[in-house]
């Protein structure tokens, strides 16, 4: 090029001084000067470049010899390429032309450059071995540490089935690696990952399988409690029976066919087009995956309460308007399907208030068609249906219903005007009246049904009225009731039975309430089994209620936590006139129950978390820390006192939500994901495993037959660990009982019990039987000097809340001085908290047991054994003790044990 160039230049020079033979020379010199430039430069006029990299790969694979990991629960685990193809090279050819000016005085046309570029895309396919199978799915995958949205690629996901055939791909004599759970990915576009096979991990959720256990209970050298061998095995989730579905707002979020949004400028021309409703790999339907996800959690589901919402504009019912909202109503925006509720469409109704930023403060009105659909897909998976109508309020602070309020002379108009209650509640009775099994017709209008009009309750009268109306669309085979709040219920204030003529109507079939009765008023982090279970028969709302922090007595007529008393008695009006309801009318239904996953929940488990709703807070005494454990235990103890109650026929917890895990909540898609972490959800906090299920699996996996395993007081939810070191049971075993606190025993017969401390009764041992231990004394007594007690511990775990990152906890005993301390690793998923609360067990155990009791009875003296707690009384001083070993020597056997509180081990 520069040869050319300079020629012309130095011939156009030549030619303006004299021209000529210097015209000559000037072009000869010109062309020189420009052959050295094109000589050094290397850049000829056209050329050929070539991109390829393939040769740099390399590939990390799984090594004879590395352990398989083993999980339990959810966890996180690395992929290891078990199968990888050849490195596929896809060449794209490419051409560019670039022109240099040259200056107008030469008269030559413009200088061409012509490049050929031929560039590489790489491909390769993968087989990466997970963990043992059988798995159950997979939540979540990294790729170099990024979140990777897996519909994005193609894969085939192997669950580890024993049933499981060979991947085609891995070709005709691959093996099946049945027990062996892997994903294939198929021509992974490297491209991606800036040209390198990524470092894969992978979320994933393996249940262990609980065996029955056939052994006889009178082989078992203790007696178990009936209702421990009955269903304490079970996790929590298999005892749910139902639930109810949230969140009732959200245009398209119950569509069961994928819905498009497509943007257009001010030309109409698209600009883009994107799924609103799918956030899976499966690309299909959120609700659809939600739902299997929902099957899935809790096995034995029967029914589900679908919600769906209209808004109020006012807390006032003279000027209160009810109707569906849409999110949004841009006119460059399109939906694949219009929106439209009742009569109202996209350009009729009203749209969401805002917050300052612009966002909605609610989603919108669910579409009606979506709506049946959702409904339609629920009754093909064998479901029954309780449609479940919700007002909220669209006024600032965002209020609970029960604030709705006015004068009596309004209630009328509020009911029965256009945009009134009744239009809400008619349209959907008409709407679902094929689908639904039962029907709400409203719930939680305390600040309604307790105004009174004299002795008449005029918003009583009117859902009297409205349960007519509904009966009538929806016919005789419906259940229709109201959804009563738990302080609402009973009676007023002022001790009027107000809602009794709407229990007794010939409308309502059962009692509905929304359970959220108060089970504690503790100020300790640690609340026990017992105290939950006695905390529906006793406390406030049964024994007292509660007057500026003065507990005042409270008869059984008005103890709204006595259901049984409520249920079998009639009911007595201060007038003195007797309510028309008569005892054991109807049957009880929790129309809602649950709890936050938050300390303290059981002390207010009706307070949602939501720092900008104005009923927003924490429960009572609450430090606000995420606690998991906790509602697993609530709502296990709720459902196990309250099922026992004839009165009581269906319960649904509150609450599933319809959109889909890991997309909600940790994608950030929506703003409501914050509150997920301490809220009453049980998404992804469910669907765990029971310490005696996974105990019953590493002992198969010794060769110990379940026959001879008894593991029926380990009804400990276990949420995740992870086995991914070489390691024998027996090590796997003592990892867990750090964590777990139970004990192994195999003393008696040819059955190895895992008992959980505290699981037993206190027994007590005469102190007639005791057999003098030495010439003085009946008792030898070892003392723990405090510098032996651990004072400190610095524990390592699997941290839920940063993508199972390694957590650590350090947790000091304030009450001593010592510099005594240990490192606790364990492979558990924990949250900070619960972390936190497990430290804090351990030393408060360490520090209890600071003495060594030996001890000696007669031979006869067989019903104790080893993890026994038993109480001692000797020189009027009373020992609690836990008996760690028994010698029989002679006639007698001696006991050894330390000084224990069975109450030391919840967390």
């Amino acid at each position: 090029m520069f040869s050319r160039l300079f020629s012309k230049f130095g011939g156009q020079l030549g030619k303006i001084y004299g021209g000529g033979i210097l015209t000559t020379i000037g072009r000869y010199a010109g062309r020189m000067l420009g052959s050295y430039l094109d000589h050094i430069n290397h850049e000829p006029d056209e050329y050929y470049k070539f991109n390829n990299i393939k040769d740099s790969f390399s590939i990390s694979t799984a090594a004879f010899g590395q352990p398989i990991p083993l999980i339990f629960g959810r966890a996180r685990v690395n992929g290891k390429i078990i199968w990888a193809s050849q490195i596929k090279e896809i060449q794209q050819y490419t051409s560019e032309e670039k022109y240099f000016k040259e200056p107008k005085f030469l008269h030559i046309s413009q200088v061409k450059n012509i490049r050929h570029i031929i560039t590489c895309e790489y491909y390769v396919s993968l087989a990466l071995c997970l963990c043992e199978g059988e798995i159950t799915e997979i939540a979540r995958c990294w790729a170099n540490e990024q979140l990777l949205d897996l519909k994005d690629y193609n894969f085939r996901l192997y669950t580890g089935s024993e049933e499981q055939l060979p991947d085609p791909i891995l070709g005709p004599n691959a093996p099946a690696f049945r027990g062996l759970s892997y994903i294939v990915f198929e021509d992974l576009p490297l491209r991606d990952f800036n040209n390198s096979i990524p470092d894969f991990s992978f979320e994933v959720v393996r249940h262990a399988k609980l065996v029955s256990a056939s052994h006889e209970p009178s082989l078992l050298p203790r007696e178990i409690p009936k209702q421990v061998r009955d269903d304490k095995l079970l996790p929590t989730e298999d005892l749910i029976k139902s639930i109810v579905i949230i969140p009732g707002s959200g245009e398209f979020v119950y569509d069961t066919i994928m819905q498009y949004k497509t943007i257009h400028n001010e030309y109409g021309a698209e600009v883009s087009r994107q799924a609103i409703n799918s956030h899976n790999y499966y690309n299909i339907a959120d609700s659809v995956h939600n739902l299997n996800q929902l099957q899935l959690t809790i096995p034995n589901l029967e029914w589900v309460a679908v919600t769906a919402c209209w808004f109020g504009d006012s807390l006032d019912i003279s000027t209160c308007r009810i109707e569906p909202c849409i999110e949004f109503n841009d006119p460059y925006v399109s939906y694949s399907e219009d929106w439209q509720v009742s009569y109202y469409s996209r350009s009729t109704a009203k749209p969401i208030s805002r917050d300052d930023r612009g966002n909605p403060h609610y989603g919108g009105s669910a579409n009606d068609a979506s709506l049946l659909r959702y409904l339609q897909e629920i009754k093909n998976r064998n479901l029954k249906i309780m449609f479940y109508p919700l007002l909220l309020l669209d006024v600032p602070g965002k209020p609970w219903r029960g604030h709705l309020s006015g004068v009596a002379g309004a209630m009328r108009n509020f009911f029965n005007k256009p945009q009134g209650y009744n239009e809400f509640i008619i349209h959907y009775a008409m709407l679902v009246k094929d689908y639904a099994d039962s029907f709400i017709i409203g719930s939680e209008f305390i600040g309604l049904t307790k105004i009174r009009e004299e002795s008449n309750f005029p918003a009583v009268d009117e859902l009297i009225n409205l349960a007519g109306i509904v009966k009538s669309i929806m016919g005789p085979k419906i259940q229709i009731s109201y959804g009563a709040d738990w302080s609402e219920y009973h009676h007023t204030d002022g001790g009027w039975y107000n809602l009794d003529p709407l229990w007794a109507c010939e409308y309502i079939d059962f009692i509905g309430i929304d359970a959220y009765f108060p089970a504690s008023r503790t100020t300790d982090s640690i609340i026990s089994e017992e105290e939950l279970s006695k905390g529906w028969q006793s406390g406030e709302g049964y024994d007292y209620y509660i007057d500026k922090d003065v507990k005042i007595p409270l008869s059984p007529e008005y103890a709204w936590k006595n259901l049984c008393f409520w249920w079998e008695n009639q009911h007595r009006n201060p007038d003195g006139q007797i309510t028309p309801w008569q005892p054991k009318m109807k049957k009880i239904c929790f129309t809602e129950f649950g709890f936050p996953s938050i300390d303290k929940a059981p002390n207010q488990p009706n307070i949602f978390f939501d720092p900008l709703c104005a009923d927003g807070g924490l429960p009572l005494y609450s430090s606000g820390e995420t606690d998991f454990a906790l509602q697993h235990r609530c709502i296990r103890a709720f459902i196990e006192y309250w099922q026992m109650h004839e009165f009581i026929e269906n319960m649904f917890l509150w609450c599933w939500d319809a959109r889909p895990y890991p997309a909600w909540p940790h994608t950030g898609i929506w703003r409501d994901s914050r509150l997920w972490e301490k809220g009453h959800w049980i998404n992804n906090k469910f669907g765990t495993n029971t310490l005696a299920a996974i105990i019953q699996e590493l002992s198969e996996k010794c060769g110990i037959d379940t026959k001879h395993v008894s593991v029926e007081s380990l009804d400990i939810s276990v949420e995740g660990i992870a086995f991914d070191r070489h390691m024998s049971v027996l090590d796997a075993m003592n990892t867990l009982r750090i964590g777990y606190f139970f004990d192994i025993e195999a003393s008696w017969g040819n059955i190895i019990q895992f008992i959980k401390r505290s699981s037993t009764n206190l027994q007590n041992i005469d102190n007639k039987n005791l057999v003098k231990f030495s010439a003085n004394s009946f008792m030898e007594q070892t003392i723990i000097t405090p510098e032996n007690i651990i004072n400190t511990v610095a524990l390592h775990f699997i941290s839920r809340h940063k993508d199972y990152s390694e957590g650590y906890c350090l947790v000091a005993n304030e009450n001593t001085s010592c510099m005594s301390n240990t490192v606790i690793k364990l492979p558990l998923l924990l949250s900070d908290s619960e972390a936190k609360k497990l430290g804090q067990l351990i030393l408060k155990n360490a520090a209890s047991e600071d003495k060594i009791i030996k001890f000696k009875l007669l031979a006869n003296a067989l019903q104790y054994q080893p993890s026994d707690f038993v109480t001692l009384t000797h020189n009027k001083q009373v020992w609690h003790l836990r008996i760690t070993e028994i010698k029989l020597l002679g006639l007698v056997l001696e006991f050894t044990a330390i000084v224990d509180d069975t109450t030391n081990y919840h967390i």
